[in-house]
């Protein structure tokens, strides 16, 4: 486990450095104009090689803070290009063996009508070891009678979220730091995303209702469980996250 260290800072300072540092990733946020969820087409592989690109444009056009839209985004885009009528996201913490905790998770249906008990057709299931002891699981559904997933299929969801291991390396830190600390309870991660915003304590205690001294008690216990001294820190450790 990172060391632990924890540094008082005035309202003054936290602004300057948020000047400074600003966004984990500066530039501006080109926003993504999603397409239809319903848009189920079969595509051949020269276009399959096109969209890969495309995507893996459009999840590294977001800021670290947006991670939650990405996935989102991630999950609609893989169902379409692998003609999935379902496909769910858990990222998984095991402390002991047999001991699987799911951190959190996230389903996404290409399908305007959906019941989970007719997706008992072919699936397709990918888990990739993150860092701090997690594991990210991607599994794909169709309906009963559908066809197959093929290795065609499994090689090119390999590939597209191989282009992308720094944002998913990203979107598993927003949950924590590492397995031994324990996944971020919700109030934290808002804080968190907000800090790679580059707002100040005033500004994120605005954002979410709370007091300043509230707010900044957060942003303490969030520099203790990242092991870091202050927000330059922080921002050091995100950088390096898919290194």
């Amino acid at each position: 486990m990172l060391p632990i260290n924890s540094a008082t800072r005035t309202p003054l300072e936290d602004e300057d450095t948020a000047a400074q540092w600003g966004n984990v990733q500066r530039r501006p946020v080109r926003r993504i104009a999603l397409a239809s969820a319903f848009e189920h087409q079969a595509v051949a592989p020269d276009q399959s090689r096109l969209d890969l690109t495309r995507l893996w444009q459009e999840i590294q056009d977001l800021s670290a803070h947006e991670v939650d839209a990405g996935l989102v985004h991630l999950l609609q885009r893989l169902s379409q290009l692998l003609s999935a009528d379902g496909i769910r996201w858990e990222l998984l913490a095991s402390s002991q063996p047999g001991n699987t905790v799911c951190v959190a998770s996230q389903v996404f249906w290409n399908l305007q009508q959906h019941n989970s008990a007719d997706m008992t057709g072919p699936e397709l299931s990918l888990t990739l070891p993150m860092r701090g002891g997690m594991r990210m699981h991607f599994h794909l559904m169709r309906a009963q009678g559908a066809a197959p997933f093929t290795e065609a299929h499994r090689a090119t969801l390999e590939l597209a979220l191989a282009g992308l291991s720094r944002w998913l390396n990203w979107l598993t830190l927003s949950h924590g730091p590492a397995l031994a600390t324990g996944p971020l309870p919700p109030h934290q991660r808002k804080v968190l995303l907000l800090l790679l915003t580059g707002l100040s304590e005033k500004q994120i205690a605005a954002e979410l209702n709370l007091s300043t001294n509230t707010a900044h008690q957060y942003v303490t216990s969030l520099y203790r469980r990242f092991g870091a001294r202050n927000r330059p820190s922080l921002t050091a450790q995100w950088l390096g996250s898919g290194l």
